[in-house]
Protein backbone atom coordinates (compact mmCIF):
# COMPACT_ATOMS: atom_id res chain seq x y z
CA UNK A 1 0.00 0.00 0.00
CA UNK A 2 3.04 2.18 0.60
CA UNK A 3 2.79 2.78 -3.82
CA UNK A 4 -0.59 2.95 -4.07
CA UNK A 5 -2.35 6.55 -5.21
CA UNK A 6 -6.12 6.15 -4.19
CA UNK A 7 -8.96 8.52 -5.48
CA UNK A 8 -10.54 10.08 -2.77
CA UNK A 9 -13.67 7.69 -3.01
CA UNK A 10 -11.82 4.96 -3.09
CA UNK A 11 -9.71 6.04 0.25
CA UNK A 12 -13.31 6.42 1.58
CA UNK A 13 -14.58 3.16 0.65
CA UNK A 14 -11.55 1.58 1.84
CA UNK A 15 -11.39 3.21 5.35
CA UNK A 16 -15.06 2.91 5.82
CA UNK A 17 -14.71 -1.07 5.59
CA UNK A 18 -11.38 -0.60 7.77
CA UNK A 19 -13.73 1.06 10.39
CA UNK A 20 -16.12 -1.50 10.06
CA UNK A 21 -13.40 -4.40 10.80
CA UNK A 22 -11.81 -2.56 13.92
CA UNK A 23 -15.09 -1.68 15.03
CA UNK A 24 -17.08 -5.08 14.72
CA UNK A 25 -14.49 -6.69 17.10
CA UNK A 26 -16.23 -8.44 20.24
CA UNK A 27 -15.81 -6.73 23.75
CA UNK A 28 -18.08 -8.74 26.12
CA UNK A 29 -21.63 -10.32 26.22
CA UNK A 30 -24.23 -8.07 26.16
CA UNK A 31 -26.46 -10.34 28.71
CA UNK A 32 -25.25 -13.27 31.48
CA UNK A 33 -27.59 -15.54 29.79
CA UNK A 34 -26.09 -18.72 28.55
CA UNK A 35 -28.33 -19.23 25.18
CA UNK A 36 -27.70 -15.23 24.65
CA UNK A 37 -24.52 -15.14 22.57
CA UNK A 38 -24.48 -11.59 21.29
CA UNK A 39 -21.74 -9.40 22.11
CA UNK A 40 -21.19 -5.73 22.96
CA UNK A 41 -18.78 -4.14 20.21
CA UNK A 42 -17.39 -0.70 19.97
CA UNK A 43 -19.82 -0.10 17.04
CA UNK A 44 -22.73 -0.36 19.72
CA UNK A 45 -21.44 3.20 20.98
CA UNK A 46 -20.91 4.61 17.82
CA UNK A 47 -24.33 3.44 16.26
CA UNK A 48 -26.24 1.87 18.68
CA UNK A 49 -25.97 -1.20 16.26
CA UNK A 50 -23.29 -4.58 15.05
CA UNK A 51 -21.50 -3.44 11.84
CA UNK A 52 -22.19 -6.08 8.72
CA UNK A 53 -20.18 -5.99 5.66
CA UNK A 54 -21.19 -8.03 2.71
CA UNK A 55 -19.41 -11.14 1.51
CA UNK A 56 -16.60 -10.40 -0.34
CA UNK A 57 -14.48 -12.71 -2.88
CA UNK A 58 -11.29 -13.44 -1.32
CA UNK A 59 -9.08 -11.26 -3.78
CA UNK A 60 -5.87 -11.91 -1.72
CA UNK A 61 -4.19 -14.79 -3.92
CA UNK A 62 -4.44 -13.20 -7.41
CA UNK A 63 -2.06 -10.34 -8.29
CA UNK A 64 -3.34 -6.94 -7.50
CA UNK A 65 -1.91 -5.79 -11.43
CA UNK A 66 -5.17 -7.51 -12.98
CA UNK A 67 -7.82 -5.89 -11.30
CA UNK A 68 -9.88 -2.88 -11.83
CA UNK A 69 -9.56 -0.18 -9.14
CA UNK A 70 -12.80 -1.66 -6.83
CA UNK A 71 -11.48 -4.66 -6.84
CA UNK A 72 -8.23 -3.62 -6.00
CA UNK A 73 -10.14 -1.28 -2.98
CA UNK A 74 -11.12 -4.91 -2.19
CA UNK A 75 -7.96 -6.28 -2.24
CA UNK A 76 -6.50 -3.63 0.47
CA UNK A 77 -9.02 -4.03 2.54
CA UNK A 78 -9.02 -7.66 2.23
CA UNK A 79 -4.76 -7.53 2.99
CA UNK A 80 -5.30 -5.14 5.99
CA UNK A 81 -8.38 -7.84 7.18
CA UNK A 82 -5.24 -10.37 7.18
CA UNK A 83 -2.81 -8.72 8.42
CA UNK A 84 -5.80 -7.84 11.61
CA UNK A 85 -6.38 -11.45 11.97
CA UNK A 86 -2.52 -12.15 12.40
CA UNK A 87 -2.33 -9.50 15.16
CA UNK A 88 -5.54 -9.11 17.10
CA UNK A 89 -6.82 -12.78 17.05
CA UNK A 90 -3.51 -13.80 19.02
CA UNK A 91 -3.81 -11.21 21.38
CA UNK A 92 -7.00 -12.89 22.62
CA UNK A 93 -5.71 -16.35 22.65
CA UNK A 94 -5.30 -17.50 26.73
CA UNK A 95 -1.68 -18.55 26.93
CA UNK A 96 -0.24 -18.99 30.27
CA UNK A 97 3.38 -19.99 31.02
CA UNK A 98 4.33 -20.95 34.68
CA UNK A 99 5.41 -18.01 36.04
CA UNK A 100 1.91 -16.12 35.60
CA UNK A 101 -1.46 -17.14 37.42
CA UNK A 102 -3.90 -17.21 34.00
CA UNK A 103 -7.66 -17.96 35.09
CA UNK A 104 -8.39 -20.91 32.64
CA UNK A 105 -11.44 -21.50 30.47
CA UNK A 106 -14.45 -21.95 32.68
CA UNK A 107 -17.80 -23.14 31.60
CA UNK A 108 -19.82 -20.24 30.50
CA UNK A 109 -16.71 -18.07 29.35
CA UNK A 110 -17.89 -16.37 25.81
CA UNK A 111 -15.39 -17.00 23.36
CA UNK A 112 -14.63 -16.17 19.81
CA UNK A 113 -14.55 -19.64 17.63
CA UNK A 114 -10.93 -19.63 15.45
CA UNK A 115 -11.28 -21.13 12.40
CA UNK A 116 -11.03 -20.64 8.61
CA UNK A 117 -10.63 -16.94 7.82
CA UNK A 118 -13.75 -14.44 8.01
CA UNK A 119 -13.97 -11.00 8.39
CA UNK A 120 -14.76 -9.80 12.14
CA UNK A 121 -18.43 -8.93 11.40
CA UNK A 122 -18.73 -12.85 10.72
CA UNK A 123 -16.61 -14.15 13.74
CA UNK A 124 -18.52 -17.06 15.13
CA UNK A 125 -19.42 -16.78 18.75
CA UNK A 126 -19.74 -19.34 21.29
CA UNK A 127 -20.79 -20.25 24.77
CA UNK A 128 -18.25 -22.85 26.76
CA UNK A 129 -20.82 -25.88 27.84
CA UNK A 130 -17.90 -28.88 28.68
CA UNK A 131 -14.48 -28.85 29.17
CA UNK A 132 -12.53 -31.67 28.84
CA UNK A 133 -8.97 -32.51 30.40
CA UNK A 134 -6.65 -34.31 29.66
CA UNK A 135 -4.73 -37.37 31.77
CA UNK A 136 -2.37 -35.05 33.35
CA UNK A 137 -5.86 -32.73 34.29
CA UNK A 138 -5.19 -29.77 32.26
CA UNK A 139 -8.09 -28.84 29.61
CA UNK A 140 -6.91 -28.75 26.20
CA UNK A 141 -10.60 -29.36 24.39
CA UNK A 142 -13.99 -27.65 25.06
CA UNK A 143 -17.47 -28.50 23.44
CA UNK A 144 -18.36 -24.96 22.76
CA UNK A 145 -22.46 -24.00 21.72
CA UNK A 146 -23.01 -21.64 18.68
CA UNK A 147 -25.55 -19.23 18.43
CA UNK A 148 -27.29 -21.10 16.13
CA UNK A 149 -27.16 -24.16 18.82
CA UNK A 150 -24.63 -26.33 17.08
CA UNK A 151 -22.48 -27.96 19.48
CA UNK A 152 -18.51 -28.42 18.98
CA UNK A 153 -15.34 -29.25 20.37
CA UNK A 154 -12.70 -27.29 19.91
CA UNK A 155 -8.73 -27.08 20.89
CA UNK A 156 -8.52 -24.88 23.69
CA UNK A 157 -5.86 -22.74 21.52
CA UNK A 158 -8.65 -22.30 18.55
CA UNK A 159 -10.57 -20.38 21.16
CA UNK A 160 -9.95 -16.89 22.20
CA UNK A 161 -11.74 -15.35 25.55
CA UNK A 162 -13.47 -11.74 25.05
CA UNK A 163 -11.14 -9.22 26.00
CA UNK A 164 -13.52 -8.23 28.82
CA UNK A 165 -13.33 -11.37 30.31
CA UNK A 166 -9.41 -11.07 30.80
CA UNK A 167 -9.96 -8.08 32.14
CA UNK A 168 -12.05 -8.94 34.94
CA UNK A 169 -9.52 -12.19 35.97
CA UNK A 170 -6.50 -9.83 36.51
CA UNK A 171 -8.56 -7.50 38.99
CA UNK A 172 -9.66 -10.25 40.71
CA UNK A 173 -6.23 -11.58 41.47
CA UNK A 174 -4.78 -8.43 42.55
Amino acid sequence: MKETRLTLGELNTLLCQVEACINSRPITPLSSNPSDLEVLTPAHFLIGAPLFLAPKVDLTERSPNGLRRWKYVQYLMQSFWKRWEKEYLPQRQVRGKWVTNIRPLEIDDVVIVKGESTHPTRWKLGRITDLHPGKDKVIRVATVRTANGTEMRRPTVKLCRLPIQEDDMTVENQ
